[in-house]
């Protein structure tokens, strides 16, 4: 991460789709064609293609082969989902929110950019690079890792986009994603955002510790700026339902044994809170462990498959503070 940023934005306008994406801890990495810039994933290969008999002259292989098998890697990263993120101190870039907010209309996530790229699916992480000159695809690249290969055609933009300070995470495929659901730190809400869609992203993110702002246009300038805002739902309490299969308890009572009363404790809280978190199907394993003197209460996890490509098991780790702060937001029922 660059020096001195800490905050990574992501510009939302299609209203319904993304709240249901939040509400489901989900993101969504659109393909290629979805994407805003004609120019996208765009190379240059000509020396590669005119290298082709070289290759096969001192490496002995066909040259027809290594072309179908490039042909085959171009249509693959065309099926790459894409999560591009703004990063900047303040969300204040007026473009970014007319091309991407709806004209002002929609908001805003800021992202824990190190929460998200550590833990969800994704295959590639990398800042993009600006240049006015097209990448080249140069026969070296194939003795490189294939993610190489995918940052050469994926991770260069013209320098007419410089202004989105871009920092890009790469999915297998497009569509929605899961995420863990603590890396959302805060909303802002657009200047022309309607109250009655406030409204509906309080309600259905209370009790999750989020922060909201709303922006402003200055009266004597040609710039925005925001003020933090008063949840409305800040005071109420997200009921979750105490998990008390047979398996969570055996999981309960090894704690109880290897780690004492109190962790046995945590590790509960921390079973009970991603037990109800909206894309949980069922939890796989629950075990505390010392990390530095540290304890760690750490949970797997199954997802409900709902827009993922795979379900392979996933992990939250908790630290005792951490599960302090989310339980001051929750009851027990």
């Amino acid at each position: 991460m660059k020096k001195g940023v800490i905050k990574a934005f992501k510009y939302r306008g299609e209203f319904d789709r993304d709240i249901k994406a939040l509400q489901n801890n989900q993101l969504f990495a659109p393909n290629k064609e979805l994407l805003n810039d004609p120019c996208e994933m765009l190379t240059s290969d000509r020396i590669f293609l005119q290298g082709l008999k070289l290759i096969e002259q001192f490496c002995g292989t066909s040259s027809e082969k290594v072309k179908s098998e490039f042909e085959s890697f171009k249509k693959r990263i065309l099926r790459t989902g894409v999560f591009s993120l703004s990063v900047s101190k303040e969300p204040l870039n007026i473009l970014m929110w007319s091309y991407y907010a709806n004209n002002h209309k929609g908001f805003c996530v800021e992202y824990d950019i190190g929460i998200l790229a550590k833990y969800n699916s994704a295959v590639n992480k990398f800042w993009i690079k600006y240049s006015n000159k097209i990448p080249v695809f140069k026969p070296k690249l194939l003795s490189g890792m294939d993610n190489e290969i995918i940052k050469h055609f994926t991770g260069y933009k013209s320098k007419d986009w410089k202004y989105e300070n871009e920092y890009r995470l790469l999915y297998d495929n497009s569509g929605f994603q899961d995420h863990e659901h603590r890396a959302v730190k805060s909303i802002f809400f657009g200047s022309k955002m309607e109250d009655k869609e406030k409204e509906i992203i309080f309600k259905s993110l209370q009790g999750r510790c989020i922060r909201y702002f709303q922006m402003h246009l200055h009266s004597k300038k040609y710039k925005l700026y925001c003020e933090e805002i008063i949840d409305p739902y800040r005071n109420v309490k997200r009921k979750i339902i105490i998990n008390t299969t047979e398996k969570i308890k055996w999981f309960l009572e090894s704690a109880k044994k290897d780690s004492g009363i109190e962790l046995s404790d945590y590790l509960r809280k921390a079973i009970n809170l991603v037990s109800n978190y909206p894309n949980v199907k069922n939890i796989l394993e629950a075990i505390v462990i010392i990390d530095n003197d540290n304890p760690i209460m750490k949970v797997e996890y199954q997802i409900k498959e709902c827009g993922s490509k795979n379900n392979l098991p996933k992990v939250y780790r908790f630290t005792k503070e951490e599960i302090n702060e989310e339980y001051k937001n929750v009851i027990e029922g």
